[in-house]
């Protein structure tokens, strides 16, 4: 028996040294960092605690640069933005790839920008971004604002049964997938009123998957073995995933059709049609230049992607700007000033207009950096590399928390106050280019970003021409928060919207 004992004391042992051993990159490359735990690496700290206050809290034991363990992978994370502008940009080729936002990848979810890799990536990039050019934003807002509309009718009839304040948060979000999705694809969503969309239990699904409220999604991510098994639970995200690649099969054959027509009046310009007719550029093995269009796959995929990816944290902004012009009330009204200084009715409301609302674009700004809905950037470095004296390693996960330089007084002075004149463009030639990353930077910044900006602008133009937002006694202050998988309200924003006189806009 004490045979057993000692042979079974023995393992355990030799088990714990192995473990042990896992956890020794950071400390043989002089990187500071929190001691992990074996297997689990340091994610209990992460337990009952805002993950935005744990790297805020380590930042300033360990400094702008260090490192931890997600379960056994080793994970970077920098705050410094000179070394955030090397690795964005500088030395972009050594951190080109990003890691996956969830998981979970099912077909044809490997073909999208966000999981693609080299090459391929590239070819998809200079496809997509041609869909998001000035031109085409330009053609999708008429569809927007029909949508804009339908928003304005849905939020009149909320003020009649609910006359003391309401909750705003899904009717947002519905706005923000219907505007998507008619003005992006030409499709005529109705989530605002149809809780069937399947557009929207795809949301709602991959939202799911990637939330750090998922067990399975943590699961995976800590052990990545174990993913295979993990992708059995997740039947509802596969069956709302597959009716939505079928939907978007349709679109792609409408928009051949429409493309095939000899009269130009009948092509209305939307990011599908664009995607359809624009080549890549390639390279063969001899580094000869030829071009292709995209695969129907890579297509849906890429539809799929930014549906997905794009709605949740663009409703989360629009929640938290809404949130903000209501506990200011000084803010909201200069944002209203200047939308009466360049739009008189809705005929004013145009690409043009929306772009010169500079104090809005501060306000925005400024709720990105109080309610950071992307707190962070990751990349993953694919070349050994070294950047200011810091070694990084291929493999290596590195997360660029923004939230913590958003939090720094040295960089925003009395952070914790609401102060949009910081985003003057006076106020931003003062700081560092990379101490604000809302979109991230660089060429794997996000890509559909103008179009994000302009939906939440037709809202807020739309909303205050006709309501001033007000606070409720439900309305929280300090509002509370949670991370799935984008900063969003934890218990949604609660406003009441008081119609103004004469507006006669909407």
């Amino acid at each position: 028996m004490l045979v057993l004992i000692l042979l079974a004391l023995s393992a355990l042992l030799f088990v714990y040294w192995k473990l042990k051993g896992c956890y020794k990159l950071f400390e043989e490359l002089g990187i500071p960092g929190p001691s992990p735990i074996p297997l689990f690496g340091n994610v209990a700290e992460f337990k009952d605690k805002s993950p935005l206050d744990v790297f805020k809290k380590w930042a300033g034991i360990y400094g702008n640069v260090y490192g931890f363990y997600e379960g056994f992978n080793p994970s970077m994370v920098v705050s410094d933005p000179d070394v955030i502008h090397h690795i964005l940009v500088k030395d972009f080729d050594k951190f080109q790839d990003r890691p996956l936002c969830s998981p979970f990848v099912f077909y044809p979810m490997h073909l999208s920008l966000g999981v693609t890799k080299g090459e391929l990536w590239k070819q998809q990039r200079h496809v997509v971004a041609s869909g998001f050019s000035t031109l085409s934003i330009k053609q999708m807002l008429p569809n927007m604002l029909i949508k804009t509309e339908s928003l304005m009718e849905k939020l009149e009839w909320k003020i009649r049964e609910e006359p003391d304040g309401h909750n705003v948060t899904e009717i947002l979000g519905r706005y923000m997938l219907d505007s998507l999705a008619y003005g992006a694809f030409n499709y005529n969503c109705d989530s605002l009123n149809n809780d069937d969309e399947i557009l929207l239990k795809y949301v709602q699904q991959y939202n799911y998957a990637a939330s750090t409220e998922n067990p399975c999604s943590g699961l995976a991510r800590l052990f990545p073995s174990l993913t295979p098994f993990c992708k059995l639970f997740t039947g509802k995200l596969r069956n709302a995933l597959d009716k939505h690649v079928k939907q978007v099969m349709t679109f792609l054959e409408k928009e051949k059709l429409v493309i095939s027509r000899s009269d130009e009046e009948s092509k209305h310009g939307n990011l599908i049609q664009s995607l359809l007719t624009t080549k890549a550029t390639c390279h063969d093995e001899n580094n000869n230049i030829y071009k292709r269009y995209l695969s129907d796959e890579e297509i849906v995929a890429q539809v799929a992607s930014m549906v997905g990816g794009g709605i949740g944290p663009d409703s989360a902004l629009m929640s938290f700007l809404v949130y903000n012009l209501a506990i200011h009330q000084d803010v909201q009204q200069k944002v209203m000033e200047e939308i009466n200084l360049y739009i008189k009715d809705s005929e004013d409301v145009t690409y043009d207009t929306l772009y010169k609302l500079n104090y809005l674009d501060m306000v925005i700004n400024e709720t990105f950096r109080v309610f950071p809905v992307a707190p962070g950037v990751a990349r993953t470095c694919v070349e050994d590399t070294v950047i200011n004296g810091t070694q990084f390693k291929a493999g290596t996960v590195i997360r660029i928390m923004a939230c913590v330089m958003y939090a720094d007084d040295s960089i925003f002075p009395e952070p914790e106050k609401f102060i949009p004149e910081r985003f003057s463009r006076s106020e931003c030639e003062k700081r560092h280019p990379f101490t604000s990353l809302p979109f991230g930077l660089g060429p794997r910044g996000c890509v559909g970003k103008r179009l994000g900006l302009m939906q939440c602008k037709l809202a807020v133009v739309h909303i205050l021409r006709k309501y001033q937002i007000l606070q409720t006694n439900q309305t929280e202050v300090p509002l509370q928060t949670v991370l799935k998988p984008v900063l969003s309200p934890k218990n949604g924003i609660h406003v009441r919207l008081i119609p103004r006189e004469n507006s006669g806009f909407c």
